[in-house]
C-alpha cells in the first residue's frame, strides 16, 4: 500500500483543482521556498484529521479555504482526497484503489461557521471510520508517518522520556496502553452498571411482590364486585317484577271499581225513577185525600206517611250511594297516581340498571388494562 495521488480543490494557496501524483517509493517532498511543500503535507493531515487544527498551520478549518489571493474572489469550500493503492489489502476495504475525501464548506445562515464531511470511495463516512481504516495500516494524523519542518530538530532536542514516548507511539505500545486504560475504564463503568442493575433488580422484585399483592386484591375486588353487581341486578329484577305485579293488581282493582261505579250509577238511576214514581203516587194520593174526607182518607194519610218514610229511606240510600261513589272515585284517582308513581320508579330502576351495567363494563376494562400493564412489567423484568 502507498499514497498514489493527492487531489486538492481550493485548498490554501492552490486555486481550483490541483492533482499531485506520487510514485511508489516516494518518501519526501522537496522544493524551493514558497513552492507549496508544506501545503501538501497540510492537505494530507487535513484528510487524516488531527486533533488540533494547529498541526496543519491554521487557526480554524475555514482558514484552509482558498482566500482569493490578491485579486481573486474567495472560495466557499475546499476538498482534499487521498488516493491509496490498496492491492495488498492493507486497508480493510476490498478495493485496489481507496479514496479518502474530506470536504469543508462555509455556512452563511447556520449557527456554525462551517460544515465538515468525510467520504470513503465517494460514500458518506465519518472521522471515526477514517481512524478505524487507517489504524490497520498504522497511519495516524497525530503519529509520525509524516515528518514536517522542525520535527527532526524537536526530536533531537527533547529529553529521553519524551523520546521514549515517541518510540512507544511508533511501535504501537502507547496504543495498547491507551486500549488497556480504556478497557479498565469500561470495566469500572460496567461494574458500576452491574451494581446499579442489582439495585434496580431488587427494586423490581419488591415491585413485583407488591404487584402480586395488588393483583390478588384486584382479582378479589373484581370477584366481589361482580357478585355485588349480580346481586344488585337480581334485586332490581325482583323489584321490577314486584312493581309490575302490583301495577297489574292496581289496574285490575281500578277496572273492578269502574264496574262497581257503573253498577251503582245504574242502581242510582233506577232509584231515581222509583222515587219519581213514588212522588207521583204521593201527589195523586194527596189529591185524592183532598177529594175525600172519610175514613179512607185517614188510612190514605197513614199510607202516605208510610210512603214518606220509605221515600226518606230511599233518599238516605241515594245519599249513601253518592258517598260510596265519591269514595270509590277518590280511591280510583289515588290508585291512578300510585300507578304513575310506580311507573316512574320503574323507569328510574331501569336507568340505574343501565348505569350499573356501564360501570361494570368500565371497571372490567380498567381491570383488563391493569392486567396488561402487569404482564408488560413482568416481560420487562424478565428482559
Amino acid at each position: 500500500m502507498y499514497l498514489k495521488e493527492i487531489q486538492m480543490d481550493n485548498f490554501k494557496s492552490f486555486k481550483g483543482k490541483m492533482n499531485v501524483p506520487l510514485i511508489e517509493g516516494y518518501t519526501a517532498i522537496t522544493g524551493p521556498n514558497g513552492s507549496g511543500k508544506s501545503n501538501l503535507s497540510d492537505a494530507i493531515l487535513f484528510v487524516l484529521g488531527p486533533r488540533s487544527s494547529k498541526a496543519i498551520r491554521a487557526g480554524r478549518l475555514t482558514d484552509l479555504i482558498f482566500n482569493g489571493g490578491k485579486d481573486g474572489s474567495p472560495s466557499q469550500f475546499t476538498k482534499v482526497s487521498l488516493v491509496f493503492n490498496n492491492e495488498d489489502r492493507l486497508l480493510p476495504i476490498d478495493c485496489d484503489i481507496v479514496k479518502l475525501t474530506r470536504h469543508v464548506k462555509r455556512n452563511r445562515t447556520a449557527k456554525a461557521d462551517y460544515t465538515s464531511s468525510f467520504y470513503v470511495n465517494e460514500k458518506k463516512s465519518s472521522l471515526g471510520d477514517f481512524d478505524s481504516i487507517l489504524s490497520h495500516a498504522k497511519i495516524s494524523a497525530d503519529g509520525y508517518n509524516l515528518v514536517q519542518q522542525g520535527d527532526i530538530t524537536r526530536i533531537v532536542e527533547m529529553g529521553s522520556k519524551e523520546r521514549r514516548g515517541i518510540l512507544d507511539d511508533i511501535a504501537g505500545i502507547s496504543r495498547f496502553d491507551a486500549d488497556i486504560e480504556s478497557a479498565e475504564k469500561d470495566k469500572t463503568e460496567a461494574e458500576d452498571n452491574l451494581d446499579r442493575i442489582g439495585i434496580i433488580l431488587g427494586e423490581l422484585r419488591n415491585q413485583i411482590k407488591q404487584l402480586e399483592k395488588d393483583r390478588a386484591g384486584a382479582l378479589k375486588y373484581r370477584e366481589q364486585k361482580e357478585k355485588l353487581e349480580l346481586a344488585k341486578a337480581q334485586q332490581e329484577f325482583k323489584r321490577k317484577e314486584s312493581l309490575e305485579n302490583e301495577i297489574t293488581g292496581l289496574q285490575t282493582e281500578v277496572a273492578k271499581r269502574d264496574g262497581d261505579i257503573a253498577k251503582l250509577g245504574e242502581k242510582k238511576d233506577a232509584m231515581k225513577e222509583e222515587l219519581i214514581g213514588i212522588i207521583k203516587e204521593l201527589e195523586a194520593a194527596e189529591k185524592e185525600i183532598e177529594e175525600k174526607s172519610s175514613a179512607e182518607a185517614a188510612e190514605l194519610r197513614k199510607n202516605i206517611d208510610t210512603l214518606k218514610v220509605e221515600v226518606a229511606r230511599c233518599q238516605d240510600s241515594i245519599e249513601n250511594s253518592k258517598s260510596t261513589i265519591d269514595e270509590v272515585k277518590a280511591q280510583k284517582k289515588q290508585r291512578m297516581g300510585d300507578a304513575k308513581k310506580l311507573e316512574k320508579e320503574l323507569e328510574g330502576l331501569k336507568d340505574q340498571s343501565t348505569d350499573a351495567k356501564k360501570k361494570h363494563k368500565i371497571a372490567s376494562a380498567d381491570l383488563e388494562k391493569a392486567r396488561k400493564e402487569f404482564e408488560t412489567a413482568e416481560k420487562k423484568l424478565t428482559s
